[in-house]
């Protein structure tokens, strides 16, 4: 039975009813840990990443009383929204793919493979209480361990001067000296911002780091996705690699992206129905067909008609925003606590140790 878009998605909220409907990069299941680790290393599974961010109460908006308010994860126009939405696209390639060129991009050192990367998304400090939106563990192949504090900006998002907690957001110290990081020796700082944004953004670090800084560099929205869609250009048949790198390009075609800085168009718009004929290729490798399944469900939840299934069995378990808005007020009316808060400070891009070959 087919879903109907309009209880997917709020016309007058402008948000989604589902987190799934958020994003193409949807996990096959909540227990599966991404594709590339070394077996069951410990490290926290997707979804559990995910979830720290969509099952997030205080990211909801105002006013408390209204059952389908928006939720920073649920709402298109959002930096959350997108930071996660185009991040989580680093799921289709094996690290060894993407890691060596985004750091020649940001003009990072980057050593030996196989590489091996684990992340998380608003991570707590216990300490100080800071978040940093996306935390990067690597690892290279001979076991050198590098994290990156990543400042995301979306659209004409500032830089905090005056935080409550620590350093101005332009200090490159600002997230790289927090507690939770010293067990990482080698810890950078990266600016994610836009294109139009960049010259602004490196002045204002400039100003503010010194000589003893850890070291910061800058990376772009727009040179990120160029990234993804020339990566997966390596992928698969033509039209499976073309389908999902139109897939790509369209989630970016919003303002204030810079497209011309993304690279020329490579496709159109994708058909959720297309989308689904190319799971019947042979050569497509899991992780594009887990991706290709995530992605029908992604435009179809676009679409006037809405998804007719959905592509892994548990989302149709999941919560809606309104019902975790439900379980808020049943808390706070109950006096309860939120079971889930420890997943605020849960190291989720912790790295397991490293798997010594022979």
């Amino acid at each position: 039975m087919a879903v109907q878009s309009t209880l997917i998605f709020d016309p007058d909220r402008q948000c989604y009813r589902y987190w799934w409907a958020c994003l193409p990069a949807i996990p096959k299941s909540r227990e599966i840990v991404d594709w590339w680790s070394p077996g069951d290393d410990g490290r926290a599974p997707p979804y559990r990443r995910l979830k720290r961010v969509w099952n997030d109460p205080t990211w909801f908006k105002r006013p408390a009383s209204d059952r389908y308010r928006r939720h920073e994860f649920s709402a298109p126009a959002t930096g959350t929204h997108t930071m996660v939405q185009f991040w989580e696209n680093w799921t289709l390639f094996h690290p060894s793919e993407w890691v060596p060129p985004l750091l020649r991009e940001i003009g990072a050192p980057a050593g030996p493979g196989p590489w091996d990367a684990c992340w998380s998304y608003e991570f707590e400090d216990a300490e100080t209480g800071k978040l940093t939106d996306i935390t990067l563990h690597l690892r290279d192949g001979v076991g050198h361990e590098t994290l990156f504090a990543i400042e995301a900006k979306w659209n004409r998002d500032r830089l905090k001067r005056h935080p409550k907690v620590g350093l101005p957001d332009a200090h490159p110290d600002v997230y790289t000296t927090l507690p939770s990081y010293r067990s990482v020796v080698d810890r950078r700082m990266i600016y994610l911002v836009h294109e139009a944004r960049r010259a602004a953004i490196e002045t204002d670090v400039e100003q503010h780091a010194t000589p003893d800084s850890s070291p910061w560099h800058i990376l772009t929205w727009e040179r990120l996705i160029r990234l993804q869609v020339e990566l997966v250009a390596r992928h698969s048949s033509r039209a499976v690699s073309g389908a999902i790198q139109s897939s790509i390009q369209a989630q970016a075609d919003l303002p204030p992206m810079d497209q011309t800085a993304i690279g020329p168009w490579v496709g159109r718009l994708p058909d959720p129905e297309e989308l689904i004929q190319l799971l019947d290729t042979k050569s497509n490798e899991d992780q594009l067909r887990n991706y290709l399944l995530g992605a029908q469900l992604f435009w179809a939840c676009r679409s006037s008609s809405g998804p007719s299934q959905l592509p892994f069995s548990y989302l149709a378990e999941e919560p809606s925003f309104p019902e975790l808005h439900d379980r808020v007020v049943h808390r706070r009316q109950h006096g309860e606590r939120n079971p889930d808060i420890a997943e605020h400070t849960a190291p989720l891009w912790k790295l397991g140790p490293a798997v010594r070959t022979i």
